[in-house]
């Protein structure tokens, strides 16, 4: 009896393995094909931090994400084609808009904005200046946000009271510009922007937050760039 419960145990251990297997290779057709897969318990779970297709109960380091970061069912897919594009030329000219705070005096920003060509734009509100952070990465951050969203949040929605069609840029670079991202998930959350109308641009910024914040935050504003460079230590 025990030979046959040993070897029913391994049958179904084998089919655990198996299960995996076939669920990773219904990767390539995304994650609304995979949910709907068998696995060896029950479908196939989709995971956002490797856009992979993974077996129930698959755990690191063969799935990065948890139990509770899983996708389960079509529902909770993220939705296709609604990506942005990464735009070069957004992206240089978001860079030297990422430079302003680093101006001594208000002159030396106006200059800055006078050698940047566009028909028509306004800095909103200069979030942080340039410097080093201190204490935990993710609460100084969001301490620095805490303090001074509501003045940001006021001046946002009096120009797009003023200006509804008009685009949102957002940028920032190193250690004050790892606010933006947390400002721009907030603006959209808030259902003050719409984000088919957002951009947010950063460059070489730390990392924000954990793995569950990089997976609400893309949900929330989809067309999002870090651009880093391999040999500042800043991002990594």
């Amino acid at each position: 009896m025990g030979l046959v419960c040993l070897l029913t145990l391994l049958l179904l251990l084998d089919k655990c393995v198996n299960g995996k297997t076939k669920c990773i290779e219904h990767t390539s057709k995304g994650c609304e094909y995979c949910v709907q897969q068998s696995s060896w318990i029950s479908n196939c779970r989709w995971c956002e931090l490797d856009h992979k297709c993974h077996a129930t109960g698959s755990v690191p380091p063969y799935n990065p994400c948890n139990k509770n970061q899983v996708i389960k069912d079509i529902a909770s897919c993220p939705k296709l084609g609604v990506v942005g594009d990464y735009d070069p030329h957004t992206s240089y000219n978001l860079l030297r808009l990422s430079t302003i705070p680093y101006a001594d005096t208000q002159n030396g920003a106006r200059r800055c904005l006078s050698s940047y060509e566009i028909y028509s734009y306004e800095i909103v509100e200069w979030i942080v200046s340039a410097g080093t952070g201190s204490g935990e990465v993710q609460k100084y951050f969001k301490q620095v946000h805490d303090k001074l969203f509501s003045c940001v949040e006021a001046s946002m929605h009096d120009l797009l009271s003023n200006y509804p069609d008009y685009n949102i840029w957002i940028t920032g670079h190193s250690l004050g510009g790892a606010v933006a991202p947390i400002a721009s998930a907030r603006l959209v959350y808030d259902g003050l922007i719409n984000k088919d109308k957002m951009a947010l641009y950063t460059f070489g910024i730390p990392r924000v937050g954990n793995r569950q914040y990089a997976i609400e935050h893309n949900k929330l504003v989809n067309n999002s760039w870090r651009v880093v460079h391999r040999n500042d230590p800043v991002p990594h």
